[in-house]
């Protein structure tokens, strides 16, 4: 189970392409009660005239553990000697 207070709000954005519509847009990414999987939603709402709404909500659940290994195998190593360090930075 997912908290909706605790959603990051990715996206979002709201339209009026006529004055009897609205569409609406956003993304967020949540992080389970648990902690153990990151959901991503994607909702898309078109509000007008009865014939025309529709809704549509997608999920995407990933396991913490899972993009935690996909960051360690997929980052870039950084290395640094002293003539990349800052001016006022002196090494031990």
């Amino acid at each position: 189970m997912t908290s909706r207070a605790q959603a990051l709000v990715l996206h979002r954005i709201i339209r009026r392409p006529a004055p009897a519509t609205l569409h609406s847009r956003e993304t967020e990414l949540r992080l389970s009660d648990d902690g153990r999987y990151v959901t991503l939603s994607r909702y898309v709402e078109r509000f007008g005239d009865t014939e025309a709404a529709w809704c549509v909500v997608r999920h995407h659940r990933v396991p913490v553990l899972h993009i935690i290994r996909w960051m360690i195998s997929s980052g870039i190593v950084e290395t640094h000697s002293e003539t990349d360090a800052p001016e006022n930075y002196t090494l031990g």
